[in-house]
């Protein structure tokens, strides 16, 4: 049974800025799409779609690779309205702001959003909420996500109102990390750290004012045709061969599954396997590969991780071989690979600099220790 996380729903557009954002910091395509099974040409191709798995392995490797220690907020806002696709017409064309956000919120399936947005009014403002869903996990840590979701949501929300925007005011129930002076410089508001719950502050006359490319005609059509692409992506992925073979891989314990096995699991001889996968420009082999790689990256980027256990769960009899094959795949050892992990978690520890007091209007963030219970948040 093919899991979610592993079929090819989501448009390639994202990749496109994501592309253009590495581009400008000296990255290449091969880098950041390394363990993802893609090539550089899916940056250009209009009919490409992408797993989750796909994306997730693009944003831990976006996460190594980048010498920012923000880059969840930088990528954020480097990704514009254009990242969905066709949905992002619709958007675009609805009556409000609110009427924008609620239409993400009914495709929600096509934006791949780890969170649940709720908005609640309070008094001049709309809050919205940020909560995690359960059903999904964090590709990288949970900082990441919420910088990430915060620069988007900024960007799209500007894209959407034609004009400038940042939030009111954020809020955010974790700690602030080492870097947090660049959460102002990116936000553009007063940011408070160690809330009760998370939420980002908007005007509630901003959320009812009509679009500038407010057309209802036109919000119709496309969002007939996001159904009718939805609908599409969903047939396609039923006959997704290789998908159904990634997912049946990603599903099984170590070791993984050889051939004849996931033939007998699919209801067909190997030899009619072996075909299918040919047809579809692919082989049981370099299926293998990828998600030997995956299983590796994702195990190496642990805290607790021990490399010979990576290379079991990756179906190696033993170290070594697991170390000349992942050298092969990424051209660096798995301790080079965790070390570029480990250096990186250090830049979101807590600073001590600060912790407990709320610093507001001079440096626009701090703690809600003491200015939640005044704001009545």
């Amino acid at each position: 049974m093919q899991s979610f996380e592993d079929q090819a729903l989501f448009p390639a557009s994202e990749l496109f800025l994501m592309d253009r954002f590495m581009a400008g910091q000296g990255i290449r395509p091969r880098q950041w799409l390394l363990g993802t099974g893609l090539g550089e040409a899916v940056t250009r191709d209009p009919a490409a779609v992408v797993s989750l798995n796909q994306l997730n392995t693009v944003y831990r490797n976006i996460y190594r690779l980048s010498s920012y220690p923000d880059i969840g907020l930088r990528v954020g806002r480097a990704l514009n309205l254009s990242r969905w696709g066709s949905l992002s017409m619709a958007l675009i064309s609805a009556g409000s702001l609110r009427e924008a956000l609620r239409t993400a919120g009914r495709f929600r399936l096509l934006i791949h959003s780890r969170f649940d947005l709720p908005p609640e009014q309070r008094g001049d403002y709309v809050v919205i909420k940020i909560l995690r869903r359960d059903t999904m996990s964090f590709p990288v840590n949970e900082i990441f996500a919420h910088e990430m979701l915060i620069g988007t949501l900024t960007s799209m929300i500007g894209d959407l109102l034609a004009e400038p925007f940042s939030f009111s005011r954020i809020q955010l129930h974790y700690s602030a990390p080492r870097y947090q002076r660049s959460y102002r410089e990116h936000c553009g508001c007063e940011v408070e750290f160690d809330c009760q719950e998370s939420g980002l502050w908007i005007p509630r006359q901003l959320m009812t004012r009509p679009l500038a490319l407010t057309n209802p005609i036109t919000e119709g059509q496309v969002t007939a045709l996001c159904e009718r692409e939805f609908n599409r992506l969903e047939q396609l992925q039923q006959g997704d061969i290789a998908g159904m073979v990634r997912g049946l891989l990603a599903s099984a314990g170590p070791p993984p599954p050889g051939l004849e096995q996931l033939a007998e699991q699919l209801a067909m001889s190997p030899r009619t396997l072996r075909r299918r996968l040919r047809d579809a420009g692919t082989n049981y082999r370099s299926i293998l590969k990828d998600h030997q790689l995956q299983v590796a990256m994702q195990g190496l980027a642990r805290d607790d991780a021990i490399i010979s256990t990576v290379a079991e769960q990756c179906g190696f009899s033993d170290e070594a071989g697991f170390r000349e094959a992942f050298k092969r795949w990424t051209r660096m050892t798995p301790r080079e690979y965790r070390a570029q992990f480990s250096s990186k978690k250090s830049e979101h520890t807590k600073s001590a600099a600060g912790q407990g007091a709320f610093i507001s209007a001079t440096t626009g963030y701090g703690s809600c220790a003491s200015s939640c219970g005044r704001t009545g948040a």
